[in-house]
């Protein structure tokens, strides 16, 4: 990286000030301005969400952009810590305002670039660099190039895993609700430690010494190791299954052993099977998807972006204000595995060098589709992970940075965690107290009321005629080829209802932004809104 003393500034020769670095104008030296805009008019923004620009300077080739549309997400990725200092010096700092700014250390932009970053544009780019920075420090560069487009990547494998599913979570919802008499609700909030439990390979070192915790406080787990922690005698006060999809079916098999005491904590979109299966307490949860925060919008929220980790983690602090560590929560291949021993996946997917090796190729295409990278481990070396598991570490550690509770790690492997700190199970074993014997995590939750019910079957009705309307709309309008699927949804009065068709008709949306609907497919979408009317008239 280039030192700071290189940088100087100069008027030009028409008076705004240009920027040089030893004897290379950064702008032109005789009219900055007019060459930004210059180079700026040349851009092909149009229809674009994000514009990467790779270098900075003086910003103006950057304003020129702004002013053409101001709708725009401008990030700039600037190599140098002195640069900033400059545009402060020449009074040009307000242009920061409306931009998204990232300079210096390469290893904290993955996640500052996943924050930055919307899932629904992350098809829309134009990345732009601006050549007299390049030049400077071209390695800076190649490597921050390298990292932006691995995040565009995942950015749009998620983003078209949501339009792929959206159908999917938006059916299960509907599935899901012939079970709200069962659902519970929270109703107390507990001060009592909570553990955090993960599957990952690190929770080998310590799946016999779990048992104590049962008596130390809150006990969480996560869907992949639920059947191994019962089977060695940990009491799992609340296990959190989100998945919308086939991976908690294999992970919650019915023949796996069972703790009755244990309350499930569950979504709408989670895949039927796993509510209908399950015989105890369902605390439900709203993630957040339109359809569920509209049907549940009276429950607590949990994010809709991140993982399971990421939800439960929400979830323990919603269940007590104690202080939450967390356990088996590596987010890398720590020793080249994926999940700790005896759970359903271990035979699945295993970590050999840089390949995920198959044994059920189904999960290896989800696995290996993301890129694999080196980041820093709790010990104080590097371990392997990949872009998908980068992302939710990154989610989990905002989360926690946002958190006024107490967050710790039970681990030394995994990749490291920022913003917890390390402590001995053994030594936490031996100084937290136990929690009183007629203790009982079920004085945490509640039946729905009469009222909840109530409300439910209103807004039921109220959803079922916006799609019988829809599907009237549909014949009057789109058939006679009178308007598009996208302004024929653009035009329902409510936005929340609006949103719940957008997904429930993804792909098709997603298909007619691309090509010209034909009569077939208006077929499948009069099938798919038709559908959907059965599934609320099986709940009223």
């Amino acid at each position: 990286m280039p030192t700071e003393s290189h940088y100087s500034l100069e008027s030009s020769k028409k008076g705004p000030v240009t920027l040089k670095y030893k004897h290379k104008y950064l702008h032109s030296k005789y009219d900055p301005i007019k060459e930004g805009i210059k180079l700026a008019s040349s851009l092909p923004i149009e229809g674009k969400k994000n514009i990467i620009i790779f270098g900075l300077a003086l910003g103006y080739h950057i304003t020129p952009l702004l002013d053409r549309d101001q709708m725009i997400n401008v990030i700039v990725i600037e190599s140098s810590v002195e640069v900033p200092g400059c545009l402060k010096k020449c009074h040009r700092l307000s242009l920061l305002k409306d931009v998204k700014l990232f300079f210096g250390d390469l290893s904290q932009l993955n996640n500052w670039f996943f924050q930055n970053i919307e899932e629904e544009y992350s098809d829309s780019i134009l990345l732009f660099d601006y050549i007299p920075s390049l030049g400077i420090d071209p390695d800076y560069y190649k490597k921050a190039k390298t990292i932006v487009n691995d995040v565009f990547k995942y950015k749009l494998q998620s983003y078209l895993t949501t339009l792929g599913f959206g159908r999917r979570w938006h059916e299960n919802c509907l599935k899901n609700l012939k079970l709200y008499s069962r659902f519970s609700v929270l109703d107390n909030k507990s001060t009592l430690p909570v553990f955090l439990v993960g599957s990952g390979p690190s929770l080998d070192d310590q799946i016999m010494k779990l048992p104590e915790l049962s008596n130390r406080g809150i006990v969480i787990a996560l869907a992949p190791g639920y059947h191994r922690l019962v089977e060695e005698g940990v009491r799992v006060h609340f296990l959190v299954s989100t998945d919308g999809g086939i991976a908690n079916r294999i992970h919650l098999s019915q023949n796996g052993p069972r703790d009755e005491a244990t309350i499930l904590i569950s979504t709408l979109s989670v895949t039927p099977r796993i509510l209908r299966l399950w015989d105890g307490n369902i605390l439900i949860m709203n993630l957040e998807l339109p359809l569920e925060d509209y049907l549940l919008d009276d429950i607590p929220g949990i994010p809709m972006q991140g993982n399971v980790a990421l939800a439960a983690f929400w979830i323990a602090q919603r269940i007590s204000s104690g202080p939450i560590y967390l356990l088996g929560m590596d987010f890398a291949f720590t020793r080249g595995a994926y999940h700790f021993k005896g759970n359903r996946m271990e035979d699945i997917l295993t970590f050999s060098g840089d390949k995920v090796r198959p044994y059920d190729t189904r999960f290896y295409d989800i696995i290996s589709r993301f890129k694999r990278v080196a980041v820093p481990g709790h010990n104080g070396t590097e371990i392997k992970t990949n872009l998908a598991m980068q992302s939710y570490l990154s989610w989990l550690e905002e989360a926690i940075s946002e958190t006024s509770q107490s967050v710790y790690t039970l681990s030394h492997l995994g990749a490291k965690i920022n913003g917890v700190e390390y402590r001995s199970l053994d030594g936490l074993l031996q100084n937290l107290p136990s929690v009183e014997k007629d203790w009982d995590s079920h004085t945490l939750i509640k039946s729905l009321s009469k009222e909840a019910h109530k409300r439910l079957t209103i807004k039921l009705n109220d959803l079922l005629n916006h799609y019988l309307q829809m599907e009237e709309n549909l014949e009057k309008e789109l058939m006679n080829d009178k308007s598009s699927l996208e302004e024929l949804i653009h035009e329902m009065s409510d936005s929340k209802i609006r949103d719940i068709v957008k997904l429930s008709l993804s792909r098709m949306l997603r298909k007619s932004q691309l090509k010209t609907l034909s009569a077939d497919d208006y077929e499948d979408i009069k099938m798919s809104l038709q559908r959907t009317q059965r599934l609320i008239q099986s709940n009223l």
